[in-house]
């Protein structure tokens, strides 16, 4: 009997070791590798697409090494950013696919309501005087970010195409660089709800090797929580009043790509007519009501 508890104690002292210097632990379907989680779900449907795909959870493999000798750093910044922001909602309002008709409205919209917000763009949109000039005047003011939305939006909606070619869509992005004179890392996929923030990257798993691509260039790719979404091409579908109650809810829910923090997907177009313009600064104006809720630019994006 002695014999055979002291057998034990000695496997079980190597098990523990063991598990001490195995670098990679598995929970469920999630896996754990130097503190970074990669996973593989499953989603539907996206802005432009409303077919299945499956959604995918990665981490970009060259930021593994620098997130693992980082990370103790990470999380003690973490922990002192919740701190910091107990009861406070970070809102970004980003708007897709300017310059077009609505633009101008939600930049003065905006402007005079003094609220921060990132403008997607289409590089080959920029084209004309008074489009052109209007790029300029947002480019230029200190609460506005100008991001890229590719140049040609996917070949013009041929989205199986465009990612089914990530080398010619990597060089659709550059060309919309150029096209718009950006001087901003922070991109939106046309069609995806796909996110690379900090080098993990979630989304459809159509879009994986574009947004890889991009994320090696240096860029954050935002998808978006809550869309308001319209109908024949530019008509507004939920009213300021219902898009109020969904970020209130999606928010106090935590339902939301990152803690206590929305992003908000409107398209410009959908403000062209005076009163889809009133309704846009009615929902902007009630939610500046709200004293726990901050607006800010994507490049500011609290993580």
């Amino acid at each position: 009997m002695k014999y055979i508890l002291n057998i034990f104690f000695i496997l079980s002292i190597s098990l523990i070791n063991s598990c001490k210097n195995n670098k990679e632990v598995h929970l469920n379907n999630d896996t754990i590798i130097n503190n970074e989680k990669i996973t593989i779900e499953t989603s539907t449907n996206s802005k432009s697409d409303t077919s299945a795909s499956l959604s995918i959870i990665e981490t970009n493999n060259n930021s593994v090494k620098d997130s693992a000798s980082n990370f103790k750093t990470k999380n003690k910044d973490n922990l002192n950013l919740k701190n910091d922001s107990l009861n406070k909602y970070h809102i970004y309002i980003s708007l897709d696919d300017g310059p077009q008709e609505g633009t101008r409205n939600c930049w003065k919209i905006l402007k005079e309501c003094n609220v921060p917000a990132t403008f997607f763009m289409i590089g080959v949109h920029n084209e004309g005087k008074s489009k052109t000039s209007l790029v300029d005047s947002i480019h230029n003011d200190p609460l506005f970010v100008i991001g890229n939305h590719s140049n040609t939006h996917a070949y013009f909606n041929k989205y199986s195409k465009f990612y089914n070619d990530p080398s010619g869509s990597i060089n659709d992005f550059i060309l919309a660089e150029k096209n718009l004179n950006l001087n901003s890392k922070i991109a939106r996929l046309p069609g995806r709800n796909t996110w690379s923030v900090d080098h993990i990257i979630k989304g459809e798993l159509s879009a994986l090797k574009t947004v890889k691509k991009l994320d090696s260039l240096g860029y954050s790719v935002f998808g978006w929580d809550t869309e308001w979404h319209f109908k024949n091409g530019n008509i507004p579908v939920q009213s300021a009043d219902e898009m109020v109650r969904t970020v209130n809810y999606i928010l106090k829910n935590g339902k939301t790509h990152s803690k206590n923090s929305v992003v908000i997907l409107v398209h410009d177009r959908m403000f062209q007519k005076p009163e889809h313009a009133a309704s846009f600064k009615k929902f902007i104006v009630s939610l500046k009501e709200n004293n726990n809720y901050y607006f800010n630019t994507l490049n500011n994006y609290s993580k």
